[in-house]
């Protein structure tokens, strides 16, 4: 299989200056911008939600429409025999295992997408994320629905029922393909909003039934076993290195955090560290789109036992033994061979 990529929409930032950004979506059926899923990105943007966040849900709700402007289409095209379900149930109802299983889906609406998409069974956490994202986004795109109502076409198809949707599609069988393409877009588009918090919210829509059945065994733990932390501190030669992995394991910091720790920061006659570099506090004053590192709220590092006291240890026999001599304002040095600068900068 191919390389999934976006059929239906085209995902942008743009520029907006000052290191400011808009997320946009454009749909290349009806030939315009998704508004609600602009409304929705930029609202966590002006909010000041981290960039890689919401990046990360620009992605996963441009993933969403392009199935939704699918499976629409195929629908239409090749409809199936469920005649229980509503066109924007049946919809909703296969997003879950398009996501999980891709072409290997039991739905053949599920299939059938994956298959002109190319997309591609995704991780489990991946699927959790994605369908978060979509419930979460369907709830806060509902509440703007009466003001976004003024902005669409007459005459929208009804996806809320089978035979009324049948009907006025006979109706309009003398249609061009193109403009009936647009139509059932624009029909699908606007359903989403006024009826798929409904649906994201039912049972059709939970995670744990998908996940339940995604084989586990095909997925590796990311997670390092913390049975064996201990013994990975005590292993490691590098008293540096030493130090820093003690300070993530016991103190929970990103990486990007420990390695830009600062001399001042730790107070080794009372055994504590601090933040206070700007950049982890408050990365809404930073360039939205350069910093993509997620913030803290806190200025204290809480540090667990045993590895506050490997931390302290290990910190103290560094600065003694191989860190002193350097003036650098930062903790962590590379080594002579890279002139010594801050190992953030590596």
């Amino acid at each position: 299989m191919n390389k999934y990529s976006s059929l239906n929409v085209r995902k942008s930032e743009v520029d907006m200056g000052n290191g400011k950004i808009k997320f946009k979506l454009f749909n290349l059926i009806t030939m315009s911008y998704v508004l609600e899923y602009e409304f929705y990105i930029n609202s966590l943007v002006d909010a000041g939600s981290p960039y890689q966040t919401v990046s990360a849900k620009a992605q996963d709700l441009s993933r969403f429409y392009d199935f939704l402007l699918t499976a629409s289409q195929v629908l239409v095209d090749k409809p199936h025999t469920n005649t229980i379900l509503s066109p924007l149930v049946k919809i909703f109802s296969a997003f879950p295992q398009f996501l999980a299983f891709g072409v290997h889906a039991q739905d053949d609406l599920s299939s059938s997408v994956a298959e002109i998409l190319c997309s591609p069974p995704l991780k489990s956490a991946t699927v959790r994320r994605v369908l978060s994202t979509v419930k979460i986004y369907t709830v806060e795109s509902a509440r703007i629905e009466s003001s976004l109502r003024a902005l669409r076409p007459d005459n929208l198809l009804n996806v809320f029922s089978n035979e009324v949707f049948a009907k006025q599609l006979l109706e309009r069988r003398n249609l061009r393909s193109s403009d009936r393409n647009r139509l059932v877009a624009q029909s699908f588009l606007a359903g989403c909003i006024s009826g798929g918090a409904q649906t994201t919210s039912s049972s059709i829509f939970k995670v744990t039934k998908i996940i339940s059945r995604i084989d586990l065994s095909n997925f590796g733990s990311k997670s390092f076993p913390i049975a064996h932390t201990v013994s990975f501190c005590s292993g490691i030669k590098s008293l540096r290195d030493k130090c820093l992995y003690a300070l993530l394991f016991g103190g929970g910091l990103r990486m990007h955090e420990a390695l830009k720790l600062k001399v001042e920061n730790i107070d080794f006659a009372n055994e504590t560290v601090r933040l206070s570099n700007i950049e982890a506090i408050d990365f809404v004053k930073m360039n939205y789109k350069h910093h993509r590192n997620k913030g803290v709220n806190h200025y204290e590092v809480f540090m667990i036992e045993p590895f506050k006291s490997f931390f302290f240890d290990a910190a103290e026999a560094y600065w003694k033994h191989e860190r002193a001599s350097y003036t650098s304002e930062f903790f962590f040095l590379m080594s002579s061979r890279f002139d010594n600068q801050p190992m953030f900068t590596m």
